[in-house]
């Protein structure tokens, strides 16, 4: 972990000194990077529970504001647009996905 945000660190700094047309979406995807790398190894999709449960999924962000809400940490991937990590269990995930 400390390698990956020492590189993460190396990585903005100098993406912030070269003149890009990507440098916002860079910052962004470095600041996922640095969230996750405290994250949980596992993860979650909102598409899998969903279809597990038979039900819509919910927006993203509703799953992020309940599981925060009940105490629990949450984090986005940076592999998936319906992926998040926690270490909330997965019965409290699935009472989330039932509100």
């Amino acid at each position: 972990n400390l390698h990956i945000n020492h590189a993460l660190k190396e990585i903005r700094t100098i993406s912030s000194e070269k003149i890009l047309n990507t440098k916002n979406q860079i910052i962004k995807l470095i600041d996922i990077f640095e969230d996750e790398s405290n994250a949980p190894v596992f993860y979650y999709s909102t598409n899998d529970i969903a279809s597990k449960l038979k039900i819509s999924p919910p927006p993203l962000i509703e799953v992020f504001k309940e599981l925060s809400k009940n105490g629990y940490e949450v984090y986005k991937t940076h592999f998936s647009s319906t992926g998040f990590k926690t270490n909330a269990s997965k019965k409290e995930i699935e009472k989330v996905f039932k509100l």
